[in-house]
């Protein structure tokens, strides 16, 4: 907790370093960290995270642009991170007028009911309270969920076919078969619509 806690800081300083003031408008921590539900695994030096850190920076503007601008400076930064922490980090531009302007759906509901918020005040959500209900996720969500996991089943393939198969492609295909397994229930939940933020309250479910 300690590392993703000191890896939130030294992001949004050197983001705020990068980006002028008055366009920054925010930084979102989201995926199992975001939720608290990260997971851990144990080392010869101790416990270390296991997932990837996904953070969500949101710059006022088209996002387009604001990737042209910026997005190989914060594209290294997540590099830098990366090997300073033993994980990847991942920065994705977007702004709250997109998120403001989209559909509901189950990447948006996700990301706002289960996140930590780094840089940025409660004003950033604004206009964002219709991605708030479970309900409101299109059936067609669930097809989408089920292209991405079975996805990564094909890439599992591929590092499986591959003359070589070390640790981190082990962890790699383990993960990706648990995240089709999740997903599977979450397919589930989605059409009776009972789908939650909380991967715990879903498996409750």
């Amino acid at each position: 907790e300690t590392l993703v806690a000191d890896t939130c800081r030294n992001a949004a300083d050197q983001l705020k370093s990068m980006i002028p003031r008055k366009r920054l408008e925010g930084l979102l921590l989201a995926g199992g960290y975001g939720r608290g539900e990260g997971g851990v695994r144990t080392t010869a030096t101790g416990d270390q995270p296991y997932n990837d850190l996904e953070f969500f920076l949101f710059i006022k503007g088209h996002p387009w642009i604001n990737e042209k601008r910026y997005g190989s400076t914060v594209h290294q930064l997540g590099v830098s991170l990366s090997k300073q922490i033993g994980i990847e980090v991942e920065f994705k531009i977007t702004s709250a007028a997109t998120v403001r302007k989209a559909a509901p759906s189950m990447f948006f509901y996700d990301l706002i009911m289960g996140h930590h918020r780094v840089l940025g005040d409660q004003s950033l959500m604004h206009g964002w309270e219709h991605h708030r209900q479970a309900g409101n996720i299109p059936a067609h969500e669930a097809t989408r969920l089920l292209m991405n996991r079975c996805s990564g089943l094909l890439f599992s393939i591929s590092r499986l076919s591959s003359g070589q198969f070390d640790e981190e492609d082990s962890g790699f295909v383990q993960r990706n078969i648990a995240k089709l397994q999740l997903a599977l229930g979450d397919v589930v939940l989605c059409g009776l619509g009972q789908y939650h933020w909380s991967c715990r309250e879903r498996n409750l479910r």
